[in-house]
């Protein structure tokens, strides 16, 4: 069985719970290749990020057969029942690379610091694929105590963000109430695709157990990958198939 990605991009939220893209760790070929992220590096540097331990050159391509500590340590051994739980309830038991497939599931979180390894935009038949949290709840939840699984969404540029004029707003479709915003720098990408004229569809699946939280699912289809492939500097982003 495939695992669940092939990337993961790992953000840090900062003490002013601004989360920052520093690094992107991938599998490939049964090895495990991590490297930073020096476009939004040195914003998280300046916000009190420091390189991981036995990961400083910030210059350097690391490999290894053996998953690096920082990440290895976010899972639970292989033998806890919660691990095995999570697996079986996601149809992942047999996979090739379970400690993988549990960061890939978990974004490899612990109660103890602020990293966080998120799911990449796939490509796939001409299509764009996003699993993500929504940005900015903490100012919003109070106003969508309706929201519920399934609602779908609309997302629109907001032309009147004065700290980020590529900023995409999430509505609810109904109430045109507004849920948050996509996270940085995922909205550079759909900033370009809505610019494009192209047709988003959204929609929350999920809410965090314990914030509420919800996540939504983006989907856009009649893409060429040539189109994609054309934002270079966005590529780090996605993942094709």
């Amino acid at each position: 069985m495939k695992p669940i990605y092939n990337k993961l991009l790992v953000f840090w939220k900062g003490p002013n719970g601004e989360n920052f893209l520093v690094g992107i760790l991938e599998k490939k070929n049964k090895q495990y290749i991590f490297r930073y992220e020096n476009n939004s590096l040195n914003a998280a540097k300046e916000h009190g990020f420091s390189p991981f331990i036995g990961l400083s050159d910030e210059n350097k391509v690391y490999r290894s057969d053996k998953l690096f500590s920082v990440f290895e340590r976010r899972t639970p051994g292989a033998n806890r029942g919660a691990f095995k739980k999570l697996l079986e309830e996601n149809n992942l038991s047999d996979g090739e690379d379970l400690v993988w497939d549990y960061l890939c599931l978990t974004k490899g979180r612990l109660a103890t610091d602020s990293l966080s390894l998120i799911a990449p935009v796939v490509f796939e038949n001409k299509s764009l694929f996003l699993d993500s949290e929504v940005a900015g709840w903490s100012y919003t939840k109070e106003n969508n105590t309706a929201l519920s699984k399934d609602t779908r969404l609309i997302l629109q540029v907001d032309r009147n963000n004065e700290n980020d004029d590529k900023a995409i707003m999430i509505l609810n479709s109904d109430t045109k109430e507004k849920v948050g915003y996509i996270m940085k720098p995922f909205n550079y990408l759909y900033y370009y695709l809505l610019e494009k004229g192209f047709s988003l569809v959204a929609k929350i699946y999920i809410f965090d157990k314990k914030e509420g939280r919800p996540s939504f699912l983006i989907y856009c289809s009649e893409i060429t990958k040539e189109l994609i492939e054309g934002e270079k500097e966005l590529q780090y982003l996605i993942e094709y198939r």
